[in-house]
C-alpha cells in the first residue's frame, strides 16, 4: 500500500525521490525511472551500537539490540550503494556513508537565526533555564534525564529560585517522576518557542 501512495506522485515531471532515513529506500528501488536520494538524519547503526553497550552482558535486550545494530548496518550499506545520492547532516556520518556510496552531500542541519535574534531585546527573565526539543526523540529525551540526574540538582542548591522549563511533546511520558522534581516545570508544545529562548538567561542543549 506504501509502494501504491508513492506511486501515485511519481508524475512525469517529478525530479527525483527522496528517502528519509534507510528503513524507506527501499521502497523507491522499483522506481528505476527516477534519481532516488536518501537523506540519512542520523547514522543509525552508531546510536544502536550506544545502546547496545549500554546493557547487561547477558540480557535478552542486548541480544535484541545487537540483532537491530545488524540489520541497520545491513540497510545502510544497501541503501548506500543503490541510491544516486546520500545526505548527511555531518562530516562524520558522511565519512561513513562515503564507503558504500560515491555520490555523499553533507548539508548541515541549519537555525533560522533571524527568527530566535528577533527576541533577544526583551532579555531574560527571573532564572528560567529552558530545555527545549522532541522528547519522543531517543536522544533528547536521554540526554535531559541525564542532566536531571546529574546537573540539576546542583543548579537547584546553588540556586533555589531556578527553573527548569522543558517544551516539547512527549515530557510527561518519558521524564517520569523527574517531571516533579523542585523546580522542574514541563511545558509540553509552546506556541512562541523564540519568547521562551529571549527570556531564558540558560539554554540546556
Amino acid at each position: 500500500s506504501l509502494a501504491t501512495e508513492i506511486q501515485r506522485y511519481c508524475t512525469p515531471g517529478s525530479a527525483f525521490l527522496q528517502a528519509e532515513h534507510v528503513q524507506y529506500e527501499g521502497y523507491l528501488r522499483q522506481f528505476t525511472g527516477l534519481p532516488r536520494v536518501l537523506s540519512t538524519h542520523n547514522v543509525d547503526s552508531h546510536i544502536e551500537e550506544e545502546y547496545v553497550r549500554q546493557m547487561p552482558w547477558h540480557s535478552i535486550a542486548k541480544w535484541r539490540f545487537s540483532y537491530r545494530t545488524y540489520r541497520y548496518v545491513r540497510a545502510e550499506r544497501e541503501s548506500g550503494r543503490t541510491a544516486d545520492a546520500v545526505l548527511c547532516v555531518s562530516n562524520d556520518d558522511a565519512t561513513y556513508y562515503r564507503q558504500y556510496s560515491r555520490n555523499v552531500i553533507v548539508a548541515p542541519n541549519g537555525v533560522d537565526t533571524d527568527f530566535f535574534n528577533a527576541r533577544r531585546q526583551e532579555g531574560p527573565v527571573d532564572e528560567d533555564i529552558l530545555f527545549f526539543g522532541l522528547m519522543r526523540y531517543d536522544p533528547n529525551a536521554e540526554g535531559l534525564v541525564r542532566f536531571l540526574k546529574e546537573g540539576w540538582p546542583h543548579v537547584i542548591k546553588r540556586r533555589p529560585n531556578a527553573r527548569l522549563l522543558v517544551a516539547g511533546d512527549g515530557g510527561p511520558e518519558r521524564l517520569g517522576s523527574l517531571a516533579s522534581d523542585p523546580g522542574v516545570v514541563v511545558l509540553g508544545m509552546v506556541d512562541d518557542i523564540a519568547a521562551l529562548v529571549a527570556r531564558a538567561r540558560v539554554v540546556v542543549v
